[in-house]
């Protein structure tokens, strides 16, 4: 297995004791913190510049001082190395950069598929890999289709029956991929049927083919994340707001959640239900009391603001978690009837789960 280069430069290493009384035991290096700058290739024997890995290691610590030694010795092995990557193609040992960690690609040498551990399905086993005995198309439909996991939707990379240059008299014999397999791909829903505009072109580099699929896969996992956001936008917005305090509010539950969008807000309690985006949860946020706001719900405007948030409730179908922060007072009044008063019946279908808090916990 190799260490990635550039996973490695720029890591802070902390020396154990171990390590530094055993190998350093005259000068202070127990929990000194140093920087890799550089790794040092070894090489196959007999194969002069071949490299497969990396044994040794160089290191500055915070005075500048530079120390060249053994990879082990240094402790490097507790920087994390699980993910790696091959250096050399383990079907024809050619070297190959990897463009990236986690994506596939085909060896320019042998035209064979390679993986990086982080994807393979076959771990630290890079130069005995059994991949070989697997179809370009196999492992990356394997690969694409975990991307589309959840989404309802399949990546197809095939490999097609013409050959390059076999009905094509422009192409020369000499060609390097004269005769040679060509691959193309695209995506289908649930119903297996194809998507519109998400046929890759025909290749004889499985590489380019992926690289079109990719973007396609890329494009529809963002419109497939925007076409769920904008449905939960079903109740949005504080109209008819005599101050800046809904602005606030808005800001301050921003600062607080990091990321979010208002939902709806309770004029009679002053409780704010709010989507955090990046938990996809929703939030039941007291704020201030007493404001005096109107909520829009497709432009118009709603006298009863728990209807609005059944209503809302009831377009999401499902059960929904609320967990509240609430003041003593708050929760006196909640006792009383006077703030948190909207309960449903039976018959509305929606399973409501209230959790409340008291203190600075945050919701």
């Amino acid at each position: 297995m190799c260490v990635i280069k550039n996973e490695l430069i720029g890591k802070k290493v902390k020396l154990t004791e171990e390590f530094a009384t055993e190998y350093y035991y005259d000068r202070p290096y127990a929990n000194k913190v140093l920087t890799v700058v550089e790794l040092i290739p070894s090489y196959k024997e007999d194969d002069i510049k071949k490299e497969f890995g990396y044994n040794r290691v160089v290191l500055k610590d915070e005075d500048g001082n530079i120390y060249d030694d053994d990879i082990e010795e240094w402790g490097v092995k507790e920087v994390e190395m699980t993910e790696t990557t091959f250096e050399v193609c383990p079907h024809c040992d050619d070297e190959v950069q990897l463009k990236s960690q986690f994506e596939a690609q085909v060896c320019p040498s042998c035209n064979t598929i390679i993986l990086p551990c982080s994807i393979c399905p076959v771990n630290d086993n890079c130069l005995n890999c059994p991949l070989k005995n697997h179809s370009v198309e196999d492992v990356y439909n394997k690969h694409f289709n975990k991307m589309l996991e959840g989404t309802g939707y399949t990546a197809c990379f095939v490999e097609t029956s013409e050959l390059y240059g076999e009905d094509d008299d422009e192409v020369d014999e000499d060609d390097p991929y004269y005769m040679l397999p060509m691959y193309e791909a695209h995506i289908e829903d649930e119903n297996e049927d194809e998507l519109d505009d998400t046929w890759t072109g025909r290749y004889c580099e499985a590489a380019s083919v992926a690289e079109e699929l990719e973007a396609f896969i890329s494009e529809l996992l963002e419109q497939n994340e925007n076409s769920s956001d904008e449905g939960e936008k079903q109740i949005i917005g504080i109209q008819d707001v005599e101050s800046s305090q809904a602005f606030e509010i808005v800001e301050e539950l921003i600062e607080k959640f990091n990321s979010g969008r208002l939902i709806h807000f309770d004029q009679k309690s002053a409780l704010v239900l709010w989507y955090h985006t990046t938990k996809n949860e929703y939030i039941v946020h007291n704020v201030y009391k007493g404001l005096d706001k109107w909520v829009l719900e497709n432009g118009n405007y709603l006298d009863d603001a728990d209807d609005a948030m059944l209503a809302f409730l009831k377009r999401k179908g499902k059960k929904l978690s609320i967990s509240v922060n609430l003041s003593e007072e708050d929760i006196e009044d909640l006792r009383s009837g006077s703030v948190f008063n909207w309960t449903y019946p039976d018959e509305s279908g929606i399973e409501v789960d209230v959790e409340l808090y008291q203190g600075d916990e945050e919701a």
